[in-house]
């Protein structure tokens, strides 16, 4: 993903974009709707498919009890809501829109932190692999150089050709 010919900034916002479609409740369609979003906004696709390979679902689930749910309780509240006769569907009416405003919330977070983390790390990645480069390239024009230095041949004085000095009064 660091490897990609993309600036920091597009590889940052492909993982980000990834995350939030990640960790909101949408099984299966997370993918479909990052790379809709990719389509409209100009991203890293490789790095977005990174990030939906990092938060899999098996990462993403213990996130929806431990902060997901309790964040949306904190913003939508008790809100009124339609009873149904069989108490799962009941269950899932009450978690389900606590579960997704406070997946967006935590997905955004997730998201925003996700970027910076992965810009500077593309960021000194990509100037280390510049320093490298740039040491090669000097490495390897003195070595150009100490061989065509060592394939000239040596200058005696008989190869030398006369020149004429001025003679002085001294001589």
């Amino acid at each position: 993903m660091l490897r990609a010919a993309a600036t920091p900034h597009d590889i940052a916002l492909g993982f980000a974009c990834g995350t939030f479609w990640c960790v909101l409740p949408t099984p299966g369609l997370s993918i479909l709707l990052a790379f809709a979003t990719a389509g409209l906004i100009r991203m890293s696709r490789l790095s977005l498919v990174a990030s939906v390979i990092v938060w899999n679902p098996l990462f993403v689930l213990p996130i929806y009890p431990t902060l997901a749910i309790p964040v949306g309780a904190l913003i939508v509240g008790d809100a009124e809501q339609t009873e149904f006769k069989i108490e799962l569907l009941n269950t899932v009416a009450s978690l389900g829109g606590k579960l997704v405003v406070g997946s967006a919330v935590v997905g955004a977070l997730m998201a925003t932190v996700s970027y910076f983390m992965v810009r500077r790390a593309t960021e000194v990645y990509q100037a280390r692999k510049a320093a490298i480069k740039e040491k090669r390239l000097l490495a390897r024009q003195h070595q150009e150089s100490a061989a065509r230095a060592a394939a000239q041949p040596p200058l005696s004085l008989e190869d030398a050709e006369p020149c004429a000095l001025p003679l002085t009064d001294d001589d």
